[in-house]
C-alpha cells in the first residue's frame, strides 16, 4: 500500500437532507479555479477556491439531475420533471437578489440568479441524463418498460443560443425493475487521431481517445473511418450500449439483451453487467510516456488501451485487446472490487471510487509490447490504495498543482464541499525494502492487532447477544402485561387465591397467609419476576398497644411455566405490637425489574416498609419496573377462626386458654394484682383478666336478618341444608375448616380466635313482633359469644362486613311499623347520653375504682349489640 499523505481541506457546507446525501445525483465539475456544485436541490452552485468565497447560486424550478459545463461559459442542467436548460456563466442579468437561504458556507453571501423558462432548451419531463457531444445532445428517458436514447444536432450556428432537432431514437427494453433508483451513466469515446478538443466539455471527464485497434472491433469501421465519436450508456439495469453519433444511416431498432444475437445491429448491445452501471471510462498510458512511466499528466491526449465500466456492488469490467490470440480481438474480463460503490471516475491513469467507509484509486499496470507487430498490451493487475476518506457521494476530476501534487474535489455525505491534495502519485503503489527485523516487528503488530480485533468481536458478540435475551426476556414481560391488563372476560390469566391457615411448628401454632398462584398464560415467568404480598392493618382503639403497619414480602420467581402452579406463605404477625389487629389487607403483584434488563444492580426489588397500604405501586414503579396487580382480600376473624372439633358447641364455654402470644410483664402483674379479694371496685361475679378489657363473664352481639332476604341474596348455596346452616356456611365460606360444618350440618360452632380467645358462633330462627302491621317478620340471628371484648368486637365487624356485601345489591324495603323503629332510635339515644355521661364522670374522678366504669362499659356494649342489627 501507498504511503502517501493526504491533506484534506474543507471549503464550504451546504444544506442536506437530516439523514445525508445519496449518491448517484450529485455532481462537482472544476474548470480552472471555480467549481460548479449540485447537491440534488434546486440549487446550482458557483465557488471560487482563490477567492475561497461562493460567485453565484442558480436557482432552477425544480432539482437539478444533472449538469454538464460544455465551455467555459455554457452550462447545460437537467431539471427534473421540466427538460434541459443552458445557462450562461457570464455576469448574472436577470432575476436578481441579494441572499442566499441554503448555503452554509463561510459566511459568503452570493447573488442569487432565478432561471427561467427562457433558459429551457429542450422541454421533457422524461429525461433522465444528457450528454453534449459537439453539436450533438444525447439525451436518456425512461418510459414505462423501455429506455429511448434520443440524439439530437444544433441546427443553429450559434452556441449561446442552440436549437436542437432531433435525428434518431432507439428504443431498449428495460431487462429487470430493481434499482430503478439510479440513473443511467453516459460517455463518450473518440478512436485514435480525431479532433477531440474542439467536441470536449470544459472540465469533463466523460470524454476518452482509444486506440483505432481496439475502437475499430468494437464500434464498426465506419464509426473509425468517419471520427464519430461513440456515446457509452450504462444502465439501471445492468445494460451497457453504445451509439455512434456520426454514423447513423441504420433504421431505428427496438431490441433487448436477450435478442442481441439475431435482431440487433452489430455491437448495438455491448456488454450486460447484471447490476447497475456506476460510471464508464478508459485507461492507458498518456503518448510519449516510457515503458516504465513518467510524470503524472493530466493532459488531454492521452490514448487509452481499455475501456472500463464499473457496477454498483463492485464488479468491474475491462475490455482490450487480447494479446494471446493470434487474430486481435476485444477481451472482455470481469474483475471485482470492494463495494457497494457510490461513485467514481476514471482519468487515462488512474480510477478513483467511493463507497460509503473509504475513497480508493488505483492505476493499472499496463506494459506495452515492444514488438510491432504485436500492438496489444498485457492484462493488468488491480491494486486499489485507500485514501482514509469516507463518506463521498462526488468526485471531480483531478488537477495538477504547481508543486506537482494531485488535487482532488470532492462532496462530502454531510454537504460538505473538500478539496483532497495527494502528495504523490496514489495510483502506483510503492513498496519499500525492509529488514527481518522490521519484518518481524510488523508480524507482531500484526499479530497484536488481530488478537485486538477477536477480543473486540467477541466482546461485541457477547454484548450483542445479550442485547438478544434482554429483548427477548422484554417481549415476555410485555405479552404477560397485555394478557393481564387487557382480559376481556372475568377469568384471570393468573389466578390467585389468598387464604388464613393455621399450622402448627415446634409445639407451636401460628398463622399462615397462603398465596396460589396459577400460570394460564401460554408464556413463562423466568428471572427478573417477583411476587410481592403487601399486607396492611389499621391502628384499633379498643386494644392499646395496637399500632398501624404495613409490610411488603418479595418471593421471587425464577422460572414459572405455563400451567403450572405455585404457592408462597408467610405468617400472619406483627412485628412491632404483641397483638395482631384484624382485619388485614393482603395485596398480591408480580413485578418486574427494568434495571434487570439494563444489568444494573438493584439492592432491592419492593420496598420493606411503605407508608401507607395503597403506596405500594408507586414504591414498585419508582425502582424502575412493571408492576401488574393480581388479587386483594381482606383477612378477618372468620377467616382465622381455629374451630374446636372434638367439642360439642352446646356445651358451655370452658375458660378462655391463654393468648398464643406471650403476655406483657405488666399485665401480668396486674392480673396477679386483680386476682386478690381485697382489689376495690370490682364486683364477684366478675373477675377481671386485663388491663380493662377482658372479663370472664361472656358477652354477646347479635345481628338479625329478615329470612326472605337471605333466601333471595344466598340462592346459590345448597338447597338441601337448612337456612340457619346455609348462613353459617356462608359466613365461613373462606375459612380452611368450613368442611366440617358443611359435612356436619352445623348451625353454630366453637372456635378460637388469633389471640387464642374463644368465640360462640350461633345462627338460628327467630320470629320477630311489632315490626311490621302485616305480622311476625321471619329472621335468622346471627349470635356471638365470647368472654373478649376485642374477640368479640372483631368477629362481630367481620360478620357486618359480610352483610354489607350480600344485601347492599338487593332492595326490597318491607312495610315498617314507623312508632316500633322511633322507639329504636329512642333506647338507642338513652344509652348514647348513658355513654356521655360515664365518659364525664371518668374525666371528672367521679367514679371510684375502674373495674366499676369498666362494668358500666360493659353492660352499656351488651345492650347496643344484643339485640343488635336489624336488617329487613
Amino acid at each position: 500500500m501507498a504511503s502517501c499523505l493526504q491533506k484534506v481541506r474543507y471549503l464550504a457546507g451546504f444544506q442536506c437532507p437530516v439523514s445525508g446525501l445519496s449518491a448517484g445525483k450529485h455532481h462537482v465539475l472544476c474548470h480552472g479555479s471555480e467549481i460548479y456544485l449540485s447537491n440534488c436541490s434546486k440549487f446550482l452552485y458557483v465557488y471560487n477556491k482563490e477567492e475561497k468565497q461562493g460567485k453565484a447560486v442558480y436557482e432552477f424550478p425544480d432539482r437539478v439531475w444533472h449538469v454538464q459545463l460544455v465551455t467555459p461559459q455554457q452550462l447545460y442542467a437537467l431539471c427534473s420533471h421540466n427538460g434541459i436548460y443552458c445557462v450562461s456563466m457570464k455576469q448574472p442579468g436577470r432575476s436578481m437578489k441579494e441572499t442566499d437561504p441554503v448555503a452554509e458556507g463561510d459566511g459568503f453571501s452570493p447573488t442569487v440568479v432565478t432561471v427561467d423558462s427562457d433558459s429551457l432548451i429542450l422541454q421533457d419531463s422524461t429525461i433522465s441524463t444528457f450528454m453534449v457531444v459537439g453539436g450533438f445532445l444525447v439525451t436518456v428517458s425512461k418510459g414505462q418498460s423501455r429506455w429511448r436514447i434520443k440524439v439530437l444536432q444544433n441546427v443553429n450556428s450559434s452556441q449561446e443560443n442552440p436549437k436542437y432537432s432531433q435525428i434518431k431514437q432507439l428504443e431498449f427494453i428495460v431487462g429487470t425493475t430493481e434499482n430503478m433508483s439510479f440513473l443511467p451513466t453516459l460517455c463518450c469515446i473518440f478512436p485514435q487521431g480525431a479532433d477531440v478538443a474542439s467536441e470536449r466539455g470544459a472540465g469533463s471527464h466523460r470524454t476518452f481517445t482509444v486506440k483505432a485497434a481496439l475502437f475499430s472491433p468494437l464500434f464498426g469501421l465506419d464509426a473509425v473511418m468517419l471520427d464519430s465519436p461513440v456515446v457509452l450508456c450504462g444502465f439501471p439495469d445492468g445494460q451497457v450500449c453504445f451509439v455512434p453519433l456520426k454514423a447513423l444511416s441504420f433504421p431505428t431498432v427496438r431490441y433487448s439483451c436477450s435478442d442481441v444475437k439475431d435482431q440487433a445491429p452489430l455491437g448495438m448491445i455491448l456488454y450486460h453487467l447484471e447490476q447497475p452501471v456506476v460510471f464508464i471510462g478508459a485507461l492507458g498510458a498518456p503518448q510519449g510516456a516510457s515503458e516504465t512511466g513518467g510524470h503524472h499528466r493530466m493532459a488531454e491526449d492521452a490514448v487509452c488501451d481499455s475501456i472500463v465500466v464499473v457496477g454498483h456492488q463492485g464488479k468491474m469490467l475491462t475490455v482490450q485487446l487480447d494479446a494471446n490470440k493470434e487474430a486481435q480481438g476485444p477481451a472482455f474480463k470481469e474483475h471485482h472490487l470492494p463495494g457497494p460503490i457510490t461513485c467514481g471516475l476514471c482519468t487515462a491513469r488512474s480510477i478513483y471510487y467511493s463507497t460509503p467507509s473509504d475513497l480508493f484509486t488505483f492505476s493499472t499496470a499496463i506494459k506495452q509490447r515492444t514488438s510491432d507487430n504485436s500492438p496489444g498490451v498485457l492484462p493488468f493487475v488491480l491494486s486499489p490504495v485507500s485514501l482514509n476518506i469516507c463518506g463521498v457521494v462526488a468526485l471531480s476530476m483531478p488537477t495538477e498543482t504547481s508543486e506537482g501534487a494531485t488535487e482532488l474535489s470532492a462532496l462530502s455525505f454531510k454537504g460538505r464541499l473538500m478539496v483532497c491534495n495527494l502528495s504523490r502519485d496514489d495510483s502506483k503503489p510503492q513498496h519499500s525494502r525492509m529488514t527481518s527485523v522490521q519484518a518481524g516487528q510488523k508480524i507482531k503488530d500484526l499479530l497484536a492487532g488481530i488478537g485486538s480485533v477477536s477480543e473486540r468481536v467477541s466482546l461485541l458478540k457477547n454484548t450483542i447477544l445479550q442485547k438478544n435475551r434482554s429483548l427477548s426476556h422484554l417481549n415476555q414481560v410485555i405479552n404477560v402485561s397485555c394478557a393481564l391488563l387487557s382480559r376481556q372476560d372475568l377469568r384471570r390469566p393468573i389466578p390467585c387465591v389468598i387464604t388464613a391457615r393455621w399450622n402448627r411448628l415446634l409445639l407451636q401454632d401460628s398463622l399462615l397467609i397462603s398465596c396460589a398462584l396459577e400460570n394460564g398464560t401460554e408464556y413463562s415467568l423466568q428471572q427478573g419476576w417477583t411476587l410481592c404480598v403487601h399486607v396492611s392493618s389499621s391502628s384499633c382503639a379498643y386494644i392499646a398497644d395496637s399500632v398501624a403497619s404495613a409490610v411488603t414480602h418479595s418471593f421471587p420467581i425464577m422460572n414459572f411455566l405455563p400451567k403450572d402452579t405455585m404457592e408462597v406463605s408467610l405468617p400472619l404477625t406483627h412485628e412491632r405490637s404483641a397483638r395482631l389487629v384484624l382485619p388485614v389487607t393482603v395485596s398480591c403483584s408480580l413485578f418486574y425489574s427494568l434495571k434487570k434488563i439494563l444489568q444494573k444492580d438493584v439492592a432491592c426489588l419492593c420496598s420493606a416498609d411503605s407508608q401507607t397500604p395503597h403506596s405500594l405501586s408507586v414504591a414498585l414503579l419508582e425502582k424502575g419496573g412493571i408492576c401488574l396487580p393480581l388479587n386483594e382480600c381482606d383477612i378477618d376473624a372468620l377467616h382465622c377462626l381455629r374451630l374446636h372439633r372434638d367439642q360439642d358447641p352446646r356445651v358451655p364455654l370452658p375458660t378462655a386458654p391463654s393468648s398464643l402470644l406471650p403476655l406483657d410483664p405488666v399485665e401480668i402483674f396486674l392480673q396477679s394484682l386483680l386476682t386478690q379479694p381485697e382489689r376495690a371496685g370490682v364486683s364477684n361475679e366478675k373477675d377481671f383478666q386485663g388491663p380493662g378489657t377482658v372479663y370472664m363473664q361472656s358477652l354477646i352481639a347479635s345481628v338479625r336478618v329478615s329470612t326472605e332476604l337471605l333466601e333471595k341474596a344466598l340462592q346459590e348455596l345448597d338447597a338441601g341444608s337448612s337456612l340457619p346452616c346455609a348462613v353459617l356456611q356462608w359466613l365461613l365460606a373462606n375459612n380452611t375448616e368450613v368442611d366440617t360444618v358443611k359435612a356436619q350440618s352445623l348451625c353454630e360452632v366453637l372456635g378460637t380466635d388469633p389471640d387464642g380467645k374463644d368465640v360462640h358462633l350461633r345462627v338460628t330462627e327467630v320470629s320477630i313482633d311489632e315490626v311490621c302491621p302485616s305480622g311476625p317478620v321471619q329472621a335468622v340471628e346471627i349470635q356471638i359469644r365470647s368472654s373478649s371484648l376485642a374477640g368479640i368486637s372483631s368477629a362481630h365487624q367481620a360478620v357486618i362486613r359480610r352483610l354489607q356485601r350480600l344485601v347492599s345489591p338487593i332492595s326490597c324495603p318491607p312495610d315498617v311499623r314507623l312508632k316500633h323503629l322511633q322507639q329504636l332510635i329512642t333506647d338507642r339515644e338513652m344509652l348514647l347520653k348513658e355513654v356521655q355521661s360515664l365518659r364525664d364522670n371518668v374525666c371528672l374522678r367521679k367514679e371510684l375504682g375502674s373495674g366499676a366504669a369498666a362494668a358500666k362499659l360493659l353492660d352499656l356494649y351488651e345492650r347496643l349489640r344484643n339485640p343488635g342489627l336489624l336488617i329487613l
